[in-house]
């Protein structure tokens, strides 16, 4: 009759568990020859230096019998006897172990006493045909899974690279589209003072982006010649690492394009406020890109972060024996110093543009306020009790990293009239007081004991106090932690130049 469909399934299950159960032995077995391997290694290595510590000593006494005879080897042997007692100790042992067969006579001249016993090896193991099949068996089981873990690793990192090449070459015809749609024709408007369009708008809104446009195309065609030469060899021969170390040295033309990146944002949105430009910037989007000005023009920022993940996946998904696995790593960690520079120039630039906006409202305009360590943290309004007694006024406080202005806020409308006629629309800010944070000795609230006291703190200095008085109590306390703040890194940073003037003397006061 038909068999039947159970008694199969049942077979198949025996059958598979029995080659599971095979493959387990086959596993433990392999265990079990390397580690006799490593022993008889270790053995072989002791022995061959015993054998010739033997012939050493056997050349020795030959040579001594031959110069002076059976007396003076006999005289050498009781004055030596502690050395000779080494050496049966060894020749004992080789002989225990079946390593050295010593022949009739060898053993002259050492003295007969019987030597420390050594416990005997393990014994010999002997391999039938059976085991050296399944030892090859195993070996090539083993074989086999390293070949399908590293072709399934070189897999993946080509998917990598195939979705690389495909990103940059998307993100190279954006930068196509905003160079020939949209710097070009504006270009010509500023030749031609069309669209009031002019050459400083120009250089705000585009910045690097030529110079980042041709890097760009260099890198993509790298990338795809070195794709087409690994095709054209072993898959998992392939290198990229190169490419991309040599690509983060002109990456560093993306810095001063991204520290310009708001700026650019900013100008091109007043731009657009004028009519005609604005119905020729969205002609242009819509018929010839198809995307947004601003969406072309943020892509090299993003571009820098997005490198780093790529990165990571190819490193991840490369085997680190592969010839190309060091440069990756390398080329990663030269990305990741690139990407955190430029955050850190993009933070800079950006705290500059801040205190150059706020420098240009200041009346009148104080000296070296302008200073690289310094940033802008918080304004508001408070009420200043400048006289004792008098009734407090109304102040507008602006809060750097290392200094506190008291100021005077003028509307625009007050500021229009006051300029001749000029417009603008930015408020002013008369200053009157320029308080150095490094002078201050402590800033404290005060208790709430009355109306005058209520929601207000003091600010020490070496020539007065000062006395401000907050909205609410939440407002007084962010100004009291961001003022401590402030004092606590100022102290630092005097600490610190005291240290480094301390060692600049000591330095200078050493004899050359």
């Amino acid at each position: 009759g038909l068999p039947v469909p159970g008694s199969e399934r049942q077979e198949r299950v025996v059958r598979k568990r029995d080659l599971i159960e095979e493959n387990q032995k086959l596993v433990e077995t392999n265990k079990r020859l390397m580690a006799e391997v490593i022993h008889l290694s270790t053995q072989l290595r002791a022995s061959t230096a015993k054998v010739r510590q033997y012939e050493m000593w056997k050349a020795q006494v030959v040579g001594e019998g031959v110069q002076g005879g059976d007396s003076e080897v006999s005289a050498g042997a009781s004055q030596d006897g502690e050395q000779q007692k080494k050496w049966r100790k060894s020749l004992h042992e080789l002989q225990a172990i079946g390593d050295l067969r010593v022949a009739p006579g060898d053993d002259a001249g050492l003295p007969q006493e019987d030597s420390v016993g050594f416990a005997a090896p393990p014994p010999a193991v002997k391999y039938t045909a059976n085991d050296v099949k399944q030892i090859v068996r195993a070996q090539s089981i083993a074989r086999g899974w390293l070949q399908r873990r590293q072709s399934k690793l070189c897999r993946k990192a080509d998917l990598i690279i195939g979705e690389l090449i495909e990103t940059e070459s998307s993100y190279w015809q954006a930068l196509q589209k905003c160079f020939f749609f949209f710097m070009k024709p504006m270009e010509r408007m500023s030749k031609t003072k069309k669209l009031r369009v002019t050459e400083r708008d120009l250089r705000t809104i585009f910045s690097e982006l030529q110079v980042v446009k041709l890097y760009a195309e260099s890198f993509l065609g790298e990338l795809q010649h070195r794709r087409a030469l690994n095709e054209m060899v072993v898959r998992r021969e392939h290198r990229y690492g190169d490419i991309f170390a040599t690509m983060t040295h002109f990456c560093r033309s993306y810095t001063s394009y991204i520290n310009n990146y708001n700026a650019a944002i900013t100008r091109l949105y007043a731009l657009r406020q004028n009519p005609e430009f604005s119905i020729w910037i969205e002609k242009q989007e819509a018929e010839q890109v198809g995307d947004k000005l601003e969406s072309l023009l943020i892509q090299p920022v993003q571009r820098i972060p997005r490198y780093v993940l790529l990165l990571q996946d190819l490193v991840k998904n490369t085997p680190a024996f592969h010839a190309d696995y060091k440069s990756l790593v390398e080329a990663l960690q030269r990305m990741r110093v690139l990407a955190a520079d430029m955050n850190e120039s993009k933070r800079q630039a950006e705290c500059m543009q801040q205190l150059l906006k706020i420098y240009r409202t200041l009346l009148p305009q104080p000296e070296n306020f302008i200073q690289p360590h310094r940033h802008y943290l918080l304004q508001g309004k408070v009420f200043f009790h400048k006289d004792e007694g008098g009734a407090p006024k109304k102040r507008y406080l602006l809060l750097f990293s290392d200094v506190l202005l008291v100021t005077v806020k003028i509307k625009a409308r007050k500021h229009i009239a006051a300029s001749g006629g000029k417009e603008t629309t930015t408020d002013k800010f008369r200053l009157e007081i320029f308080a150095n944070l490094r002078n201050v000795t402590s800033v404290l609230p005060l208790a709430d004991l009355d109306e005058v006291t209520k929601n207000c703190f003091i600010l020490d200095t070496k020539r007065k106090t000062l006395m401000f008085m907050c909205a609410t109590p939440e407002e007084r306390d962010r100004w009291v932690s961001m003022l401590t703040r402030c004092l606590e890194r100022c102290e630092r940073e005097k600490e610190r130049e005291v240290r480094e003037l301390a060692a600049n003397d000591t330095t200078a006061m050493m004899p050359p």
